[in-house]
């Protein structure tokens, strides 16, 4: 087997892998800073990929002839070992660093790499025989697609997740990922096709890098709420279902920076926009325009389930350790934004005065 000929199968199947993993590193040089975890994940991805597509390059050449080398049971090892491992780390995007949970997720990687590794030996997944036939036991040797396999289906259950916490922008990513990649996978498990889960995975994290860059491009960097310049884009996007405004403020911020520092501050800022973000639905949508002013678009409810649900959100703050003014406005018949955040602001400012006679400032009293 020539260098030159390996060099040139490789290329035949796996240029537009290395093209995308070009683009990415690029994309990779000047990387959005709330983008540092999924970026690292990310970059690792595309190193795996690479290397599981020269391996897989070892594999398909090597096979072609009629005597086992050493090479071709380490291509298959590492073939079969870093494909689950790929997914692995395209899940982990999609979650919150948790180092046990991560652990724990990984066991099945960490099993499926030694059956793999002790294979040549025990004929256990795979062999080669006569003439460099390559031999799948079964039913063990599709374990290393089990393993894959769920992986996708744990990626499964994060997106219906995703779409029960109301990020239905990462679910529908997720949606994109889950597909290509069973799909991909499929066709190269029942040999349909082949090299094009290689791609497929590249093209995926192009795909997620560009979809969480322009996700966290419209939303605020320290409460993960969409920021003033979304507020205005969905207004006017939802302008025909938009029924009120509701402002609200969060009360004693400059106490806390005075007294506990701003790093309580950002905490206390923090806090509110978590239960902010769990709050919020297709009914009810949360914004910081600055500060320590966020506003809630209403779309489609009626006065009585603002009410409900405001009640509910005051609750939840208070029981958090803080406290917010809010005050709402029922849009008029075609009501400017301007008009109508004037309005809701007007509102919340009133229940604000009213903290303030309840609770005076130390100053005051």
């Amino acid at each position: 087997m020539r260098f030159v000929d390996l060099f040139n199968y490789y290329l035949a199947h796996n240029f537009a892998l290395l093209v995308m993993a070009v683009g990415f590193l690029i994309m990779f040089l000047n990387p959005n800073s709330r983008l540092r975890w999924h970026s690292r994940l990310l970059i690792i991805d595309t190193g795996l990929l690479v290397l599981l597509s020269v391996f897989t390059t070892i594999e398909y050449c090597f096979e072609a002839l009629k005597v086992t080398y050493p090479i071709l049971y380490v291509a298959v090892i590492f073939g079969y070992s870093l494909r689950p491992v790929i997914i692995y780390t395209v899940i982990l995007t999609f979650r919150k660093p948790d180092l046990k949970f991560n652990l724990i997720l990984a066991i099945p990687i960490f099993v499926n790499l030694l059956m793999v590794m002790i294979s040549p030996a025990t004929h256990w997944i795979f062999y080669y025989g006569e003439n460099n036939v390559f031999v799948r036991v079964i039913p063990w040797g599709f374990l290393p697609h089990v393993t894959a396999g769920f992986y996708l289906v744990y990626l499964g259950v994060l997106m219906v997740r995703l779409f029960h916490e109301n990020d239905k922008t990462q679910a529908i990513a997720a949606v994109v990922i889950l597909v290509a990649n069973t799909t991909a996978t499929c066709l190269e498990t029942f040999d349909v096709a082949e090299d094009i889960l290689n791609s497929t995975a590249m093209a995926s994290i192009l795909f997620y890098f560009a979809f969480m860059f322009t996700y966290f491009k419209k939303r605020d960097s320290l409460t993960g709420l969409q920021d003033r310049h979304t507020f205005y884009v969905d207004f006017t996007t939802h302008q025909h279902h938009v029924t009120a405004l509701v402002g609200f403020d969060l009360n004693g911020l400059k106490r806390i920076n005075d007294s506990q520092g701003h790093a309580s501050g950002d905490l206390a800022l923090k806090t509110v926009g978590r239960i902010f973000l769990a709050y919020t639905s297709k009914n009810l949508r949360f914004y910081r325009l600055g500060g320590d002013e966020f506003e809630a678009i209403c779309v489609d409810m009626n006065e009585e389930a603002i009410k409900e649900k405001l009640h509910d959100l005051s609750e939840a703050i208070k029981r958090s350790g803080y406290n917010c003014s809010y005050g709402y406005a029922m849009r008029l018949p075609d009501e400017p934004v301007d008009d109508l955040l004037r309005r809701a602001d007007e509102a919340m400012y009133s229940c604000k005065r009213g903290y303030y006679r309840a609770h005076p400032r130390p100053e005051e009293r």
